[in-house]
C-alpha cells in the first residue's frame, strides 16, 4: 500500500451510533464503526 503498511485487515464493524438520538442520519450516509490492525513497513 502507497501509505507503507501491510497485512491491513478488519478485526471489526458495527453500528457506533445504535441507540443514539442520530441514528437515522447516521443510517443515510453508511455510518459505520471498524476496527483495524496493519502492520508498518
Amino acid at each position: 500500500m502507497a501509505a507503507g503498511f501491510e497485512g491491513f485487515r478488519v478485526t471489526w464493524r458495527g453500528d457506533v451510533f445504535a441507540g443514539a438520538r442520530q441514528h437515522s442520519s447516521a443510517a443515510l450516509f453508511g455510518t459505520l464503526g471498524i476496527d483495524f490492525i496493519a502492520q508498518r513497513r
